[in-house]
């Protein structure tokens, strides 16, 4: 369906020998006009497949009302044609339910997109069907109200998809741990963190959230201490961005050092050294002259790139190449040996050599897979 020019010739060949197309063979090509946003076009082929009394089908319909809401977002149409399909006797599944869903949440009719999910018609509609809501349809519309900073609502819709017996995804609980720490709910989100770990998802597969939402939730509860994010509000962004940096740019290369080999590895050694470069800039700057990233004590950014320092040295020694050079990036290297010989970290920065051991044994084994997979 996807190369509609191959459908059309074979189409036009079909009547040119005087074989009439089916409804099998309209609905084959609408749907592939539908997904590539020609609907102009789709539609005269469906009028066309009307007025020889074919009948379309649930299959024709679906691939209509998906084209009108992510090709032409023309959401009336889409529900037109939806209750032109349940008057035929026709009903949606949970795919079209959350396209229309989602459709009306990025247009801001969020009521709408909602009443999707809890007016009775439609719900009874599905239920009938026996289809049920699933995770995707939920987690749609439960983003769009994070992104609204609505996590009252979003709360509610979280609590009714438990309810229906529809089970959380990392998806949701992706969506609803941003949504509480945009919210700045950070209890709720170490909450939601440690039932999602529990149930053997993980966000993304980074340490982000299991590292600085921890990070956050302690330096909210514990406010009496000393402050890990800067009070300023500006301050404060900077230094989420370079954390955020640190984790999702910066570190993910240092993981690729290890299995990369010839230019790939020299290509990622740049990288991994351009990013440093960019941090000791970065900390020039945030530190303005003092020990840390965090002024005179250890704060959110310290952290967030400090607990990857065991690993750049394994990393060193691993690759036989110095990352962390003291003549380019005097002010880095000098902070990392500050903070790794700080009280509050020296007995819990793991040892490179053990760093190292258990490095080669996942390469070795990245290795072995890799082999017995060619």
């Amino acid at each position: 369906m996807g190369n509609t020019e191959a459908a059309y010739k074979l189409f036009d060949e079909m009547e040119s020998q005087k074989i009439v197309p089916d409804f099998v063979a309209y609905t084959a090509l609408i749907c592939g006009l539908s997904q590539t946003g020609k609907m102009v076009e789709a539609e005269r082929l469906f009028n066309e497949m009307l007025k020889k009394e074919l009948e379309p089908d649930e299959v024709t319909y679906t691939a209509f009302i998906d084209g009108y809401c992510k090709s032409a977002g023309n959401i009336l149409q889409a529900i037109r044609l939806m209750e032109e399909m349940q008057e035929a006797g026709m009903y949606p599944d949970t795919i079209t339910y959350t396209t229309l869903m989602d459709a009306y949440c990025k247009t801001g009719e969020m009521v709408k997109a909602h009443g999707l999910l809890q007016g009775e018609r439609p719900l009874k509609w599905m239920l009938e069907k026996g289809i049920m809501p699933n995770a995707t349809t939920y987690n749609s519309i439960m983003k769009q109200y994070c992104v609204r900073n609505n996590m009252r609502t979003t709360t509610e819709i979280y609590r009714d998809m438990c309810a229906q017996g529809v089970i959380p995804d990392s998806n949701t609980y992706n969506i609803l741990i941003k949504g509480h720490c945009k919210a700045r709910n950070m209890k709720e989100a170490w909450f939601l963190h440690k039932e999602m770990v529990e149930k053997g998802f993980n966000l993304t597969g980074k340490p982000i959230c299991e590292s600085l939402i921890i990070v956050e939730y302690i330096d909210e509860t514990w406010s009496s201490g000393p402050s890990i994010l800067p009070s300023d509000p500006y301050d404060r962004a900077i230094a989420k961005f370079w954390g955020a940096y640190v984790d999702e740019k910066w570190f993910p290369n240092l993981r690729i050092l290890s299995t990369a080999e010839g230019e790939a590895k020299d290509q990622v050694i740049g990288t991994i050294v351009e990013g440093l470069d960019l941090l000791e800039d970065a900390f020039v700057k945030i530190s303005k002259g003092k020990t840390f990233f965090g002024g005179d004590q250890i704060g959110y950014l310290d952290i967030a790139f400090g607990c990857y320092l065991g690993w750049l040295r394994a990393s060193e020694k691993m690759s036989e190449v110095k990352l962390l050079d003291e003549a380019k990036t005097p002010g880095l290297a000098k902070w990392a040996d500050t903070f790794s010989s700080h009280p509050a970290v020296k007995d819990v920065m793991p040892e490179v050599d053990k760093l190292v051991e258990y490095g080669k044994s996942l390469v070795a084994k990245y290795r072995a897979a890799k082999a017995a997979s060619s």
